[in-house]
């Protein structure tokens, strides 16, 4: 096989299988090591992990955040490594965060 030819194969997120697919996970940017929420930057809404293996509670739209751990109400929700708002209840990891439940 020409090795240049490796260059033409398509780069494909899931595996295609005898019509279904394994679940390769949502892909997610944390930015800062002291983040508890991600962003996640794909379309996949019916995929229910992420690629780092957090188990998601909900469909999430793309450029939406996830909580990557349990954040109390009350707590501080940060991204980017500095807080960008306070959770107005109880969120659980893999669970939307957004004006509904962070202000």
């Amino acid at each position: 096989m020409d090795p240049s030819s490796a260059f033409l194969k398509p780069f494909f997120l899931f595996s295609f299988t005898h019509d279904c697919f394994i679940d390769m996970g949502r892909i997610s940017l944390t930015v800062h090591p002291d983040d508890n929420v991600a962003t996640l930057l794909d379309f996949q809404l019916e995929l229910t992990t992420t690629q780092d293996g957090l188990a998601l509670v909900s469909p999430i739209p793309f450029g939406h955040k996830v909580a990557r751990c349990a954040i109390e109400q009350g707590s501080v929700v940060i991204k980017y490594g500095v807080a960008i708002g306070t959770a107005t209840q109880h969120i659980p990891a893999g669970a939307h965060v957004h004006v509904h439940n962070c202000r």
